[in-house]
């Protein structure tokens, strides 16, 4: 019974992460091409890495995501990073702590979140969040 659940829960919250993501393409007129997409366990995190091609108009830039939640909520981050043709090197561009994150702070890294895939979706959606920082400060 449980494993019903928690594929309804998975289904359920991939179309909402579907939703925020098209919808922000649509609201914002921004082009967003993933390039890779990675979601890891560690010895007691859960990483979310996204590189992604994101045009305006007719500009485009490379920008990588990073989202790492901890055990421990100092060691949790979210950042956004872009990068420089100029200085051929990532510069972060946004971030949010923890304390303030809508998403990735409810993912348990010592609960089944990583297995049933909710820890990919909360942080796809928190990336939708960076992504949107980021348009704000670049474009």
């Amino acid at each position: 019974m449980k494993n019903a659940k928690n594929t309804t829960t998975a289904a359920a919250t991939a179309a909402r992460v579907r939703t925020i993501m098209t919808a922000y393409e649509i609201t914002e007129h921004l082009k967003i091409q993933t390039i890779s997409e990675e979601t890891r366990k560690g010895q007691q995190s859960i990483i979310y890495t996204s590189l992604l091609k994101i045009s305006h108009k007719d500009e485009t830039k490379k920008m990588k995501i990073f989202i790492k939640r901890d055990s421990y909520d100092s060691q949790s981050e979210a950042t956004i990073s872009v990068w420089s043709t100029a200085t051929e090197s990532w510069n972060k561009v946004a971030s949010i702590p923890c304390t303030e994150a809508h998403t990735y702070n409810r993912i348990s890294v010592y609960s089944d979140d990583f297995e049933t895939g909710h820890a990919a979706m909360r942080m796809k959606i928190e990336a939708g969040n960076l992504i949107n920082l980021a348009a704000e400060i670049i474009f």
